[in-house]
């Protein structure tokens, strides 16, 4: 498990403005909200890419196989006894019976089917890019707020730098009704997205291609509104760059009181 610390310099702001105190102490504490979900999408996306690594290296689907197949033909047997129906009569029939049945037996013995497990890393990977760029929201809207120290319009520009294409990964995420069709909205109105080439490595389309959902490794991406294609790494890297980010904007107000040290 990684854990990123955060350090308050202090318990309160010190201003004598109540009214600007509240505003602000609101906005910093969901960048800590936002900063913790962050933390823990990442740990939870590393737990399913070590399941899944491990899963390949153990063959375990393989022994999986084996292990259904033998208790189909068990079941198939059973129900072939119970209905009198001939080893040779109704074959398709009574295997997708089969199959139904063992489905069932293994939802109700806790077995998730490959479709819910194999979406749980996208799931992570979702939560950590909105997590970012809620906290690149937040920082907008302090850096636009009366009286904020000057820093703060540099951790923003930090945070763009970093994050050059967290914006728009995220709108083609929550977007996907536009994207999974090739378009984007120009003042409201949807408009065919013009493609450019795309090489991850993995994919190369020299005249371009739509990709959604697509995992690189740890790096999450979508084709975006520009035709391009965008990725967000979902690491410590990106956590740790993040964790920087929003202590810099802690350590840029005045504080009263002893220092906090975060989590608890």
């Amino acid at each position: 498990m990684l854990v990123f610390p955060l350090s308050m310099p202090g318990v309160w702001l010190d201003n004598d403005d109540h009214q600007w105190c509240f505003n602000i102490n609101q906005i910093l504490n969901e960048l800590k909200s936002c900063f913790w979900e962050a933390n823990t999408s990442l740990n939870l996306f590393n737990e399913e890419m070590c399941i899944a690594y491990s899963e390949l290296e153990n063959g375990s689907s393989s022994q999986e196989f084996q292990r259904d197949r033998i208790r189909i033909d068990e079941i198939i047997s059973d129900i072939r006894l119970k209905n009198g129906i001939g080893p040779f009569e109704l074959c398709y029939e009574v295997n997708q019976l089969a199959t139904d049945l063992l489905k069932k037996e293994k939802w109700e013995n806790g077995v998730e089917p490959n479709e819910l497990k194999f979406r749980k890393k996208f799931i992570y990977a979702k939560s950590f890019l909105y997590s970012l760029d809620c906290i690149r929201e937040l920082l907008k809207v302090l850096s636009n707020e009366d009286n904020v120290p000057f820093e703060i319009q540099a951790l923003l520009k930090l945070m763009d730098t970093s994050f050059p294409q967290l914006r728009a990964v995220r709108n083609s995420a929550h977007h996907i009704e536009d994207r999974a069709l090739g378009f984007k909205r120009v003042r409201g109105k949807k408009v065919k997205i013009e493609l450019q080439p795309v090489n991850t490595g993995a994919i190369r389309a020299d005249g371009g291609i739509i990709l959604l959902h697509q995992l690189n490794g740890t790096k999450l991406g979508f084709t975006m509104e520009n035709g391009q294609y965008g990725e967000i790494d979902v690491s410590s890297t990106s956590m740790e760059t993040i964790r920087v980010i929003i202590q810099g904007v802690f350590d840029s107000f005045k504080w009263k009181g002893r220092p906090v040290h975060l989590p608890s």
